[in-house]
């Protein structure tokens, strides 16, 4: 969701394809230098953030999510880190 526009995400996608932007044009920039950079947007982390999130996220919002899993964080960091190993941008 965060790279899609959907109902009820007008706050989160706009600044998450920010977010993305930025990652691209400094990941060009700096590829001369060796130094690399990555973007991860993780769905749904089960966190107490998002349980907080979900109390005033807009029943559209609730709808498309509905069914979705959450996912535990330290199974997502050891996703991410092995591929930022890998290059995986």
């Amino acid at each position: 969701l965060a790279l899609t526009g959907y109902a009820g995400y007008g706050a989160y996608a706009p600044t998450k394809w920010a977010v993305r932007g930025l990652a691209e044009v400094l990941r060009s920039e700096l590829l001369p230098t060796g130094v690399t950079v990555h973007s991860v947007f993780p769905p749904n982390m089960d966190t107490p953030g998002f349980e907080i999130e979900n109390k005033t996220k807009p029943a559209v919002a609730k709808a498309i999510e509905a069914g979705e899993p959450t996912h535990d964080p330290a199974i997502v960091a050891a996703a991410v880190l092995a591929g930022v190993e890998r290059g995986r941008f």
